[in-house]
């Protein structure tokens, strides 16, 4: 058989080893700094460090999987298995050395993790939230790798799987399948485990049913009043790490509002129907299928616009690899800036719906029927109910709930590196500032409620154009390849 490409896997372990070092080495020092001081530990500048090394790890993947021929030692590795035509030990082996370098920055940041939550003990303490140690490594390394990593692997998993199951069923029959039915066949594990999969990433996440309470009731009547369909409402164990919230599922019988433990705990049942009702306004504004869209238009990019762009290339004598190279770089880069901004505009949209939801509830019974309560403007108790929430959201994740005023004078640099920090904290969600002064902007002037809304719909719409455009195209491309290849 074929050499095993060993010098591939040591330039990747070492280069991850480095990456890890450098942040262990900086949490230690950090710690030794700080250890008899009564200052609390500044920890911005240690998580974005983090946060670049995380990046440093996957562009280092990216680089060994081809510069310095990983691919070819998974390959290798797995070359018994190639008459199988199986998908889940590949993609197993590849992943792994990003899952391992994942487990060793975790295990290098813990201690600055562990002190920090620490000094928020006197601060949880003062807010009336009950005190909680710290989690042992061992809790903290299994939290955060159900929700940052096992999170997003084990869909696309479940579809290797799913899909290498179909083969074998296939070859045990002895039935041959087609590179179109192949095609086909992943698609349709796609959408199964895309439409089922909250019934896995349950487990994933430990979450469990909300006991049956004054609270369950009252968040149940809401969902009747907004006529909500959802599978049950859960409790989101993180060793009380995390304040938030969060709906999954695309269909109703797959579909669950899940609240973690420390919101449970440490906010009240009118800033929990609060949240409640932010969940159920992702729902019923339809956030979800309109990110399917949205990453469905990045996909047909690359079949229309590019598939044109490679064959201007060629006409034009240049490199077609490279050109490919650049176009997806642009694409994706391109698609994760606006990922983020329809993020923030749809989380603004689910606020706006929330703030509507509770002020409705003090609408009477007659004007309620005949208005609705998307039809409601966001008045002042809507708009203060959610403000509330935001408020002890803000409190228990130890955020700034208000704008902070901008220090002249400060080094360029560090400026930079705050703005980095607040760019990559705030890339899916507006930070808490800009979402309350949202809210009390649109309670104070009603005008600006429409003006908002008939934004959300002309970018909707705008979303619809181009993706018929991008379909369009595709096809047309399509029929024009096999035209020139005729």
């Amino acid at each position: 058989g074929a050499a095993v490409p060993w010098l591939a896997l040591l330039w990747m372990l070492g280069g991850l080893l480095a990456i890890i070092a450098v942040i262990a080495v900086w949490a230690r020092v950090l710690l030794f700094s700080y250890r008899h001081s009564f200052a609390a530990m500044p920890t911005r500048g240690f998580q974005l460090g983090l946060f670049l090394a995380r990046v440093a790890a996957v562009t280092w993947f990216g680089v060994a999987l081809y510069q310095f021929e990983f691919a070819a030692f998974v390959d290798t590795m797995l070359q018994p298995l190639d008459r199988l035509g199986l998908r889940l030990p590949g993609i197993v082996l590849a992943t792994s050395p990003a899952v391992v370098s994942w487990f060793g920055l975790a295990w290098a940041a813990y201690p600055v993790e562990r002190t920090a939550r620490e000094q928020n003990l006197l601060a949880e303490i003062d807010a009336g939230m009950t005190p909680r140690p710290p989690p042992t490594l061992a809790q903290s390394l299994s939290s955060n790798f159900r929700m940052q990593v096992l999170f997003l692997l084990a869909p696309v998993l479940a579809v290797a799987a799913l899909q290498d199951g179909i083969l074998l069923g296939c070859g045990i029959a002895g039935v041959t399948l087609s590179g179109r039915a192949e095609a086909a066949t992943f698609i349709a594990s796609s959408l199964l485990v895309f439409i089922a999969s909250p019934e896995l990433l349950v487990t994933v996440l430990h979450a469990r049913p909300l006991a049956d309470s004054p609270l369950r009731r009252r968040l149940e009547a809401l969902a009747v009043r907004l006529d909500l369909r959802y599978r049950d409402i859960l409790v989101w164990h993180t060793s009380y790490g995390i304040g938030n919230a969060a709906v999954m599922g695309l269909v109703p019988r797959f579909r669950y509002i899940l609240l973690t433990d420390l919101l449970i705990e440490t906010l009240d049942d009118d800033q929990i129907e609060a949240v409640f009702a932010h969940e159920a306004g992702h729902v019923k504004h339809g956030h979800l299928l309109w990110y399917v869209a949205f990453w469905a238009m990045f996909l047909l990019c690359m079949a229309g616009p590019s598939d044109s762009a490679l064959r201007l290339a060629r006409g034009l004598g240049s490199d077609p690899n490279l050109i490919a190279g650049i176009i997806w770089a642009v694409t994706f880069t391109t698609a994760l800036a606006l990922f983020g901004v329809l993020s923030r505009l749809f989380e603004r949209q689910a606020d706006v719906f929330a703030a509507r939801s509770i002020e409705s509830l003090h609408v009477p019974e007659v004007a309620l029927a005949r208005r609705g309560p998307l039809a409601t403007s966001v008045g002042a108790i809507g708009a203060e109910s959610f403000v509330s929430a935001l408020c002890r959201v803000a409190e228990i994740s130890h955020r700034p709930a208000i704008r902070m005023p901008r220090r002249r004078g400060r080094n360029p640099l560090a400026a930079l590196a705050r703005r980095v920090i607040d760019v990559a904290v705030n890339f899916t969600h507006p930070s808490i500032p800009d979402r309350i002064d949202h809210l009390r902007g649109l309670a104070i002037e009603p005008a600006l409620t429409v003006r908002f809304d008939r934004k959300v719909v002309c970018i909707m719409l705008g979303m619809v154009l181009v993706l018929i455009t991008l379909i369009t195209w595709a096809v047309l491309e399509q029929l024009l390849g096999s035209h020139i290849r005729a």
